[in-house]
Protein backbone atom coordinates (compact mmCIF):
# COMPACT_ATOMS: atom_id res chain seq x y z
CA UNK A 1 0.00 0.00 0.00
CA UNK A 2 1.13 3.56 -1.31
CA UNK A 3 0.27 6.47 0.47
CA UNK A 4 -2.85 8.05 -1.55
CA UNK A 5 -3.29 4.71 -3.63
CA UNK A 6 -5.94 1.99 -3.48
CA UNK A 7 -5.25 -1.20 -3.07
CA UNK A 8 -7.85 -3.68 -3.43
CA UNK A 9 -7.34 -7.59 -1.89
CA UNK A 10 -10.86 -9.13 -3.59
CA UNK A 11 -12.84 -8.34 -6.85
CA UNK A 12 -16.43 -8.42 -5.69
CA UNK A 13 -18.69 -5.63 -7.23
CA UNK A 14 -21.91 -7.34 -6.19
CA UNK A 15 -21.55 -6.06 -2.61
CA UNK A 16 -23.15 -3.27 -1.02
CA UNK A 17 -21.11 -0.59 1.03
CA UNK A 18 -21.78 1.50 4.03
CA UNK A 19 -20.12 4.03 6.36
CA UNK A 20 -18.78 2.54 9.59
CA UNK A 21 -21.26 2.26 12.19
CA UNK A 22 -19.38 3.95 14.28
CA UNK A 23 -20.13 7.46 12.75
CA UNK A 24 -16.94 9.03 14.15
CA UNK A 25 -14.24 7.04 13.46
CA UNK A 26 -13.36 9.15 10.36
CA UNK A 27 -13.03 12.04 13.92
CA UNK A 28 -11.17 10.25 16.17
CA UNK A 29 -8.73 8.61 13.63
CA UNK A 30 -8.01 11.86 12.05
CA UNK A 31 -7.65 13.70 15.15
CA UNK A 32 -5.52 10.58 16.16
CA UNK A 33 -3.44 11.23 13.32
CA UNK A 34 -2.97 14.83 13.29
CA UNK A 35 -1.60 14.03 17.42
CA UNK A 36 0.46 11.80 16.40
CA UNK A 37 2.15 13.07 13.03
CA UNK A 38 4.42 9.96 12.10
CA UNK A 39 0.94 8.07 11.89
CA UNK A 40 -0.60 7.13 8.72
CA UNK A 41 -4.77 7.92 8.09
CA UNK A 42 -6.02 4.95 6.76
CA UNK A 43 -9.55 4.79 5.35
CA UNK A 44 -10.78 1.42 3.50
CA UNK A 45 -13.55 -1.02 3.30
CA UNK A 46 -13.70 -3.59 6.23
CA UNK A 47 -15.96 -6.73 6.89
CA UNK A 48 -17.62 -7.29 10.16
CA UNK A 49 -18.21 -10.79 11.76
CA UNK A 50 -21.46 -10.86 9.94
CA UNK A 51 -20.42 -9.80 6.35
CA UNK A 52 -21.69 -6.45 6.27
CA UNK A 53 -18.88 -4.38 4.49
CA UNK A 54 -18.50 -0.76 5.11
CA UNK A 55 -16.32 1.98 4.69
CA UNK A 56 -13.50 2.78 8.44
CA UNK A 57 -10.92 4.79 9.58
CA UNK A 58 -8.25 3.88 11.20
CA UNK A 59 -4.56 4.67 11.93
CA UNK A 60 -1.14 2.54 11.40
CA UNK A 61 2.40 3.30 12.72
CA UNK A 62 5.44 0.99 12.92
CA UNK A 63 3.08 -1.99 11.40
CA UNK A 64 0.68 -1.58 14.15
CA UNK A 65 -3.35 -0.43 13.48
CA UNK A 66 -4.67 2.19 15.58
CA UNK A 67 -8.48 1.72 15.93
CA UNK A 68 -9.71 4.58 17.55
CA UNK A 69 -13.21 3.61 17.80
CA UNK A 70 -12.39 0.23 19.75
CA UNK A 71 -9.49 1.89 21.66
CA UNK A 72 -7.60 -1.30 19.99
CA UNK A 73 -3.65 -1.26 18.85
CA UNK A 74 -3.25 -4.86 17.05
CA UNK A 75 -0.57 -5.86 14.40
CA UNK A 76 -1.39 -4.49 10.40
CA UNK A 77 -1.11 -8.23 9.96
CA UNK A 78 -4.27 -9.58 12.29
CA UNK A 79 -5.85 -6.12 11.90
CA UNK A 80 -6.36 -6.62 8.03
CA UNK A 81 -7.07 -10.75 8.74
CA UNK A 82 -9.49 -10.07 11.39
CA UNK A 83 -11.67 -7.32 8.91
CA UNK A 84 -11.32 -8.68 6.07
CA UNK A 85 -9.81 -5.17 4.86
CA UNK A 86 -10.42 -5.12 1.19
CA UNK A 87 -8.91 -1.82 -0.24
CA UNK A 88 -7.11 1.08 1.58
CA UNK A 89 -5.99 4.79 0.96
CA UNK A 90 -3.26 5.85 2.68
CA UNK A 91 -2.11 9.53 4.14
CA UNK A 92 0.59 11.43 5.61
CA UNK A 93 0.06 13.71 8.00
CA UNK A 94 0.45 16.84 5.46
CA UNK A 95 -2.10 14.82 2.97
CA UNK A 96 -4.96 14.27 5.75
CA UNK A 97 -4.82 18.18 6.33
CA UNK A 98 -4.76 19.29 3.28
CA UNK A 99 -7.79 17.24 2.52
CA UNK A 100 -9.90 18.01 5.89
CA UNK A 101 -8.92 22.00 4.53
CA UNK A 102 -10.17 21.13 0.99
CA UNK A 103 -13.18 19.17 2.18
CA UNK A 104 -13.90 20.85 5.11
CA UNK A 105 -14.33 17.24 6.52
CA UNK A 106 -12.88 14.43 8.44
CA UNK A 107 -13.35 12.10 5.47
CA UNK A 108 -14.01 10.09 3.34
CA UNK A 109 -12.04 11.78 0.69
CA UNK A 110 -11.28 9.37 -2.58
CA UNK A 111 -13.72 9.37 -5.16
CA UNK A 112 -13.58 5.53 -4.71
CA UNK A 113 -15.30 5.34 -1.69
CA UNK A 114 -18.45 7.45 -3.35
CA UNK A 115 -18.82 4.34 -5.90
CA UNK A 116 -19.19 1.75 -2.96
CA UNK A 117 -21.07 4.04 -0.91
CA UNK A 118 -24.17 4.05 -4.25
CA UNK A 119 -24.26 0.37 -4.70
Amino acid sequence: MENGLITNREDDNEITYEECPSSDCFTSAYKNAIINKQYKLVHGIVTNAYGKRYIHAWCEYENKAYDTTSNMVVPVKIYYEVGRIEYTVRYTFQEAIHNFVETDSYGYWHPMFNEFKEE
